[in-house]
């Protein structure tokens, strides 16, 4: 472990060298690996899509969530009864329409005429299948569980296409919670279990994907109720390194790079690759201790007037254009602009050190106080962010550090997120609504007394936050999301950073490439 600040220019130049000497050098060595990148470059029918990792569980979609990198290798064969739109809201996918019968029950009116890829008709009793599951013993293992099992008492087959959902509480949002879960072919999950899917699952989705070792192929699902444009075959190659997935991309022996960083962009461009980016899921920031153990903190993050003094510290538009390339914009609340209930009128806190400088004088650290912050650095762009938040911070007095954390392990974040006994005062991240892309759940995982063992609870916020959470009329609900997101705002509880960019980079013979909330539509590609 190590603190990263007050490095200076010449450092980050030295760095900047040394990075592209290990771009280069990496990249050599995976194109010239014969079983990481195919040898000669053809684009036709066939795609082949580069990826840093394969989903954990494989097929398996009950561990794990539709996020990355699952998202990337799902989006071809599963689907889930709802998907999120772009504007936060869920669209009907296997599921027709939907209706609230009271606050407890909801009633989904299923498709009609749907296949699994094995000849399996999708129905009603394939929905309570997947569902029941959540519930069992086994199923109670899964991480799906958790997103969507423990919001449902239980699942009841009204007729071969209607199912009824009961709702231990009342549950707004049971719709979106449903866009986690991958429907399953019954009787083929019955006879062979997750160890069966793994590696062989069955969906309703426009492709048939197997997974062998490394790799993962998929072909066109000839039943599929949605229809095929001209990508007839998919091949998902593993590439870990980044600087292997954009060689491999600009020398077309990939035709997609789903993980596309902002430093790579200029290079992609040049090289005449395109950029498909849109706003991501999560939000970049450092969240501030005010609570562990389930009991207020003593000291300067108690006092609002020092935690807006943070935030005025920061120069955030600087470190958008130093190191996400101009693509993103600064912060202002603990949602994305995506999501449902996001507040647009919020203005981010302007960079304003004199002003920071007067807020910590008002409350009684005009000598500053030090501040230590662990992140998990992986990313390159996320390291140099975060430390060049800390560099603003010790500007203006405070002694800040940041230190190198990981996700899992002994005295890991994972392990502090769940205890609530951080041994520090924050930490990398803003919010995360992958999958829900909702406001509320952001209180509910995050920002709020609701959040199980959490780091920030402020019961004034309290009322307006549960009355939104069962509220079922969605623009009253809207509305309430909204000013709730305002009053957690000016009580800054998180440094809010950036709201970055997910990008992906593709050859322009693919004539229609977009992802919605990461989700590729594959069917709908043409290749030239």
């Amino acid at each position: 472990m190590g603190t990263w600040f007050n490095r200076g220019e010449g450092w980050r130049r030295r760095f900047a060298v040394s990075a592209r000497q290990v771009f280069t050098a990496a990249a050599a060595v995976a194109i010239v690996t014969p079983a990481l990148i195919l040898s000669s470059p053809a684009l036709s029918a066939e795609l082949k899509v580069g990826m840093r990792e394969l989903p954990a569980g494989r097929g398996n979609p009950y561990q794990g969530c539709v996020c990355s990198p699952a998202i990337f290798v799902w989006s071809a064969m599963y689907q889930q009864l709802a998907s999120v739109g772009l504007d936060g809201r869920a669209v009907p996918v296997l599921a027709e329409s939907w209706e609230v019968v009271d606050d407890l029950t909801w009633r989904f009116n299923l498709r009609r005429g749907i296949k699994f890829s094995n000849g399996e008709s999708f129905n009603a009793h394939a929905v309570k299948a997947a569902f029941d599951f959540l519930a069992s013993d086994e199923g109670k293992t899964y991480s799906q569980s958790r997103s969507l099992g423990v919001f449902i008492a239980s699942t009841t087959v009204i007729d071969d296409f209607t199912v009824e959902i009961k709702t231990p509480s009342p549950q707004p949002v049971l719709a979106k919670l449903t866009t986690t879960q991958s429907i399953q072919a019954p009787k083929n999950f019955a006879d062979l279990g997750i160890e069966g899917i793994t590696n062989n699952p069955v969906g309703t989705g426009p492709y048939v994907v197997t997974f062998k070792g490394e790799d993962a192929s998929g072909v066109p699902f000839a039943n599929s109720w949605t229809t095929r444009a001209s990508v007839d075959s998919i091949k998902f190659i593993v590439l870990p390194e980044a600087a292997a997935r954009s060689l491999a991309l600009e020398s077309e022996q990939i035709d997609v790079n789903v993980q596309l960083g902002p430093d790579e962009f200029g290079q992609i461009r040049a090289a005449g690759m395109k950029v498909f980016a849109a706003p991501s899921t999560r939000t970049m920031g450092l969240s501030l201790i005010t609570t562990r153990r389930g009991e207020p903190v003593e000291g300067p993050l108690s006092d609002i007037r020092v935690r807006q003094a943070l935030n005025y510290a920061v120069d955030k538009q600087k470190v958008i254009d130093a190191i996400f390339g101009g693509v993103g914009r600064p912060a202002s609340q603990a949602a994305v602009p995506t999501a449902f209930g996001y507040n647009k009128s919020i203005t981010p806190y302007p960079y304003d050190p004199e002003k920071a400088k007067a807020l910590l004088a008002e409350a009684g650290y005009g000598d500053g106080f030090a501040l230590e912050f662990r992140a998990i650095v992986t990313s390159t762009d996320f390291r140099f962010a975060y430390e060049a938040a800390v560099q603003d911070l010790n500007k203006i007095g405070i002694k800040a550090t940041l230190i190198a954390q990981q996700f899992g392990g002994d005295g890991g974040w994972l392990q502090h997120w769940i205890k609530g006994d951080w041994p520090y005062d924050g930490f990398g991240f803003g919010n995360d609504l992958t999958g829900h892309l909702d406001g509320g759940l952001s209180f509910a995982r995050h920002v709020s007394c609701t959040k199980p063992q959490p780091y920030y609870c402020n019961p004034a916020e309290m009322d307006l936050i549960e009355a939104a959470y069962v509220e079922f009329d969605v623009d009253k609900r809207e509305a309430m999301l909204q000013e709730a997101l305002k009053v957690n705002a000016a009580n800054a509880p998180i440094i809010y950073l950036i709201e970055f960019e997910e990008a992906m980079g593709y050859n322009p013979k693919i004539t229609n490439f977009k992802n919605v909330n990461l989700w590729i539509a594959y069917n709908e590609l043409n290749v030239q």
